[in-house]
């Protein structure tokens, strides 16, 4: 979540925790099935020597093509620690456990107060296990009080961790091969509400999302190393946040969410974006030790005792399957070091980062980090995440399926650029489609949990993820987004927007096809720049061939306090003009302007003849493309798709045609998001030249649906 005056950080606190729930004693315990299409959420019970039950979770496995079995939590005590309990480089606390198989396997200990020390254990097999010896610093040491020095495995596993599929590099798949397709919204924070994280995800949970993304934050009070137990005690982490998390990651297992464990965040380390610097407690103004908040990257103490505590976040909540991945830094493009082009030391220290916890990480979560893409931090990144706020998610994706990336992708972060309006659903629906008919790897994750929950948004993840489970696209080998052609008799309102934010065009020309595609939009920048910063995106020049006698329009979201003027020219005559005079701030605006356009074909040229910026919300054209806009992601043998109507009115029809199918007979699957149901099936042939011609059902607002060869 990024600064600039498009998106605004509310920095909240506290959140309240209930301690996650272990096995004590010896024992054996056997867990009960849950399965589910993409993991499972294995419980059970885990019976103690002294006849104490307590619920216990699956987990992982290793790299091998199978499953794991539920945590074992393991705890003793050692009374005599000198030195910092949470540095492992001064307190290396090691247990090692024997397998049913004659192998052995040495996990990270955590400090949990007092004397306490706790190891949290993934089996990886049934069987009989035996914790052989406990090290600190390399060497043996009397542990005292051991509770599950041994116990017993059994039951069935669940799907295990979440990694990158060895046979397609662009999908993730769980340890045992089943498919994982990530699709929820980020819950960043707890907004300062006891228990809002927990409700929440329970919620998400219930609406069949399966992933989020949740930050170590100070002003929520989920941050190790700030405030509390750990002000004034540099390296000191804070047990308190640690039993908060404990809750969350047990509660995102119980729900089948995944999450991306966000560790850094840029307000940290910047003086200008969202910043924090002035309260981080490694500044020297406040008793720590860097003198700018770029050093942070740079400075070995800072470094060590950052891994420091990423060795105990791995130790203590690496043993969750509940956790897709680290993610080591949110947005680091905002930071101090990155304004003042230290792009390569915030690259070197990512690869050191990423080095250290694939070191000491026992589970091999998968790791990741949020910015832009063009930065030099990715090539050590198991997959890329980058952040969209836009007007047009349609648009953006079909700019990202051109740059053919080779790691999994998909975004993180999204959500519509500017003031859109006092509903996100219209947006977030064609955001949650637009990105499964895409090559993603995942769905656009949408960023404002806050509007999900206040607008109730959560039947639109039912419908998508029921879609998902129905139609079994993370199945499918070999789908890609195709061309999706329709033929309507009647036209319909074309609207898209620019698919970009700040930056340069790459062309100043765009083509609006009679079938509503535009070519290059999805990188268009929707700031549009007036003197300041003119060679940017000196104007923008549509070239349109309308059937009928019409009207284009582009909306505005907002305006630079330096002032901005748009004019709007249809075929060199300026027939509108929107000016924003200086002011003390930039504004939110949601204005629109119109022009008439005669029937045939004409150049529509948008220039900002003014200081500096406006933000471009979308263009629409009306009538101009056909009634109905279709997007599909296919192989020649199956697929998925997805029709919207474009402001025809109820009822609309029409035909949809996808090419380079395999001739055969086929069952097409119609499914209704809003119901989240099927609605009906019907088979289609597909004669020698490959074009499959479906007739779309009569619908007012949006169907979905998938074919597959009989």
């Amino acid at each position: 979540m990024i600064g600039r005056s498009l998106r605004l950080v509310k920095w909240l606190a506290f959140f309240g925790a209930i301690p996650l729930l272990t096995g004590c004693g010896g024992g054996d315990f056997m867990p009960s099935q849950q399965n589910s299409l993409f993991g499972n959420n294995l419980t059970g019970n885990y019976t103690s020597s002294s006849g104490l039950t307590h619920t216990v979770r699956s987990e992982r496995n290793g790299n091998e093509l199978r499953g794991a079995y539920p945590m074992v939590e393991i705890s003793f005590q050692l009374p005599h620690i000198e030195g910092n309990p949470f540095d492992f480089r001064e307190n290396d606390v090691k247990a090692t456990i024997s397998e049913p198989n004659g192998s052995k396997i040495t996990l990270p200990a955590f400090f949990d107060g007092g004397d306490l020390w706790k190891v949290r254990f993934t089996p990886l097999m049934t069987g009989r296990h035996q914790v052989t010896e406990v090290t600190l610093n390399g060497s043996p040491v009397n542990a005292g009080k051991m509770e599950n020095k041994t116990f017993q495995v059994t039951g069935k596993p669940s799907d295990g961790f979440i990694k990158i599929s060895t046979n397609d590099p662009m999908r993730f798949v769980f340890d045992d091969g089943k498919p994982y397709y990530p699709i929820g919204n980020d819950l960043g924070w707890g907004n300062g509400k006891p228990g809002y994280i927990i409700s929440i995800l329970d919620k998400m949970g219930k609406s069949g999302e399966n992933w989020s993304r949740i930050w170590m934050c100070a002003w929520d009070n989920l941050n190790l190393d700030w405030g509390g137990d750990a002000q004034g005690h540099i390296g000191y982490l804070r047990l308190d946040v640690a039993k908060r998390w404990d809750h969350i990651i047990s509660t995102a297992q119980r729900n089948n969410i995944h999450i991306q464990m966000v560790l850094q965040y840029h307000g940290e380390y910047s003086t200008t974006t969202n910043p924090n610097w002035n309260e981080n407690p490694w500044n020297k103004k406040n008793g720590g030790f860097l003198s700018s908040p770029e050093e942070f990257f740079t400075n070995p103490k800072a470094i060590a005792l950052t891994e420091a505590k990423f060795r105990y976040i791995i130790a203590r909540w690496g043993y969750s399957p509940a956790i897709m991945a680290w993610e080591i830094f949110n947005e680091v493009q905002w930071t101090d070091a990155i304004s003042h082009h230290d792009e390569a030391e915030v690259g070197a220290w990512h690869k050191t980062m990423a080095d250290f916890i694939r070191s000491q990480d026992p589970y091999h979560h998968l790791v990741t980090t949020s910015s832009d893409l063009k930065l030099p931090i990715w090539e050590d990144m198991d997959y890329l995440q980058p952040h969209e706020y836009v007007a047009d998610p349609l648009a953006t994706f079909a700019a990202y399926d051109a740059m053919h990336l080779t790691k999994p992708w998909f975004m993180g972060e999204t959500g519509p650029n500017g003031n859109m309006s006092k509903n996100d659903g219209p947006w977030l629906e064609q955001a949650l489609w637009g990105s499964m008919m895409s090559d993603s790897s995942g769905a656009a994750q949408f960023w404002d949990w806050n509007k999900v929950d206040s607008q109730n948004l959560y039947p639109q993840y039912i419908g998508a993820t029921t879609f998902m489970k129905l139609s079994r696209f993370p199945y499918m080998n070999g789908i890609k987004a195709v061309p999706a052609a329709v033929k309507t008799e009647s036209l319909g309102v074309l609207s898209f927007g620019p698919g970009g934010g700040w930056g340069a065009e790459k062309t100043t020309d765009y083509t609006v096809s009679p079938d509503g595609t535009v070519d290059g939009i999805g990188e268009m920048p929707s700031y549009l720049q007036g003197d300041y910063h003119r060679a940017l995106t000196p104007y923008i020049l549509f070239h349109a061939d309308y059937v009928r006698p019409g009207t284009f329009s582009v909306t505005l979201r907002q305006a630079a306090k330096a002032g901005a003027t748009l004019d709007i020219l249809v075929d060199g005559q300026k027939e509108a003009e929107k000016v924003y005079p200086e002011a003390k701030q930039d504004a939110e605006v949601n204005d629109t302007l119109q022009v008439k356009v005669p029937a045939g074909s004409h150049d529509i040229k948008l220039v900002n003849t003014g200081n500096d910026w406006v933000v471009l919300g979308g263009f629409t054209l009306d009538p101009y493309a056909p009634a109905i806009g279709a997007l599909a992601k296919a192989s020649r043998t199956e697929g998925i798709f997805w029709v919207y109507n474009r402001g025809a009115g109820d009822n609309t029809t029409g035909d949809l045609i996808l090419n380079d199918i395999q001739p055969g007979d086929y069952q097409v699957h119609w499914f209704n998001p809003s119901t989240a149901s099927e609605t009906k099936t019907v088979p289609v042939v597909v004669a020698k030249d490959g074009a499959m011609k479906v007739s779309i059902p009569a619908f007012t607002r949006d169907l979905s649906g998938w074919f597959i060869r009989k």
